[in-house]
């Protein structure tokens, strides 16, 4: 286990000085609160190479790059095992006016409090590093907010043998007055054309809630989870009807990507975003990025849609938990919670194939296959968090539904999924 930090040099578009007249929400051209912050804005085309500092985590699985000067974002996760990143690992720092001072950069995972693209979303945020007494290592991030003083930490934590990235938020109303605000934690995963967005919903919400639509193929005929065909401007759909922890996409070309786990009743909000794949889509990866590069958009909040808002009671505190993991080789997931993934589809002549990835080692453990009550397969099972388990079973052909369960080595069904079954409204 390591626990560092570094730095990283990557090439940086940098800023004029920013207008130190912060602008007031009645004669501001956009009608956001910063106050008494500087506005952004003075953005240039001059690029150099800049060094970054970094703080990093690595166990036997995962090695974790966080940048305390840009929000405290999260930039990479490697999967170990093959190379492959979680995130959207941006190579270069190119802003664009996006967030609510301006400036704002494409990368990793963003923490959203209590405003979107917040106010220190590329600014320095306070930092620190922990080792635990079980060997487990940690860093936080977080800073305390001028225009409401409250204050907001995420705690980053890789425990040893586990190819799982834990996360867990604390925010405090440290006034004596409340505020509103949300919560919104926002993933960027690079993306090709044929990735395929894995939320476990059959209907999608539009913001507003203005429209409720049919997913993965909405009411136009046009499947929406896969981004070649965000044709008509960009994607950004709520998850509506689901009480699913888990969402993610899966990227065939490298047999990768990245699953996102946290319970419904803590984090009930789930949206995909996409700047689609059109010519505008393209002007944005141009804008965001020197190699062009796409990447979708995973994000999880506290409140069901980014219109809604709660309010912070003076003093209170709230935290929560999500979590990260790699997914490999097995074609996509069915189901996921923090012990791992698991997908059931089927092959060939409607062979039904099981595939299966674990955030721990599982070492006399099983797998069990039934066809309603009746047990039609179990064999034994010994699985390393770097591994994969994918097979075809010929002979189970049945219409089913089948049902997998994965037991560790007491018997326990750590992970279990039903062909088609899904807790959805």
């Amino acid at each position: 286990m390591r626990v560092a930090e570094a730095t990283v040099t990557l090439p940086t578009y940098e800023e004029d000085l920013p207008d130190v007249n912060p602008r007031f929400d009645l004669f501001a051209r956009r009608p956001f609160l910063i106050y008494p912050y500087t506005a952004r804005t003075n953005l240039t085309d001059r690029r150099a190479s800049r060094a970054w500092r970094t703080l990093e985590l690595e166990n036997e699985h995962l090695k974790l790059v966080v940048l305390p000067d840009l929000g405290g974002r999260i930039y990479s996760c490697v999967d170990k095992a093959t190379g492959a990143e979680m995130f959207y690992a941006n190579p270069s720092m190119k802003c664009a006016d996006v967030a609510y001072r301006g400036a704002w950069v494409a990368l990793g995972v963003e923490f959203n409090f209590p405003v979107s693209h917040n106010w220190a979303t590329v600014s320095p945020v306070d930092f620190g590093t922990v080792r635990h007494g079980d060997g487990s290592v940690s860093v936080w991030v977080g800073t305390i907010d001028r225009p409401y003083g409250m204050q907001w930490r995420v705690e980053l934590t890789l425990r040893p043998g586990r190819s799982l990235l834990e996360q867990t938020t604390t925010l405090y109303n440290r006034s004596d007055v409340r505020h509103r605000f949300y919560w919104w934690t926002t993933a960027s995963v690079r993306a090709e054309g044929d990735s395929h967005i894995l939320y476990p919903m059959e209907l999608s919400a539009s913001h507003h809630f203005a429209d409720v639509d049919t997913w993965p193929v909405d009411s136009s005929g046009v499947d929406l989870s896969f981004p070649r065909n965000h044709l008509a401007g960009f994607v950004s759909r709520f998850v509506h009807g689901s009480r699913e922890p888990f969402m993610g996409v899966y990227h065939p070309a490298t047999e990768s990507g990245m699953v996102h786990v946290a319970l419904h009743h803590d984090m009930p909000g789930k949206k995909i975003w996409s700047w689609g794949w059109d010519d505008e889509g393209k002007d944005w990866r141009r804008a965001l990025s020197d190699d062009e590069s796409a990447y979708l958009e995973v994000q999880a909040g506290l409140l069901r849609n980014q219109e809604t808002y709660a309010f912070l009671e003076p003093h209170q505190i709230l935290r929560f938990r999500e979590t990260y993991q790699p997914v490999r080789k097995i074609g996509g997931y069915s189901r996921a919670n923090d012990e791992g993934v698991v997908h059931v589809r089927r092959g060939e002549g409607g062979a039904l194939q099981v595939g299966l990835n674990v955030t721990r080692a599982v070492d006399g453990g099983r797998i069990v296959v039934r066809d309603g009550e009746a047990t039609v397969r179990e064999e034994p099972l010994q699985l390393d968090p770097s591994g994969a388990f994918d097979r075809t079973y010929a002979d189970l052909l049945a219409p089913g539904p089948y049902s997998v369960e994965v037991r560790d080595r007491t018997g326990r069904v750590i992970l279990g999924h039903t062909e088609g079954r899904f807790d959805v409204v």
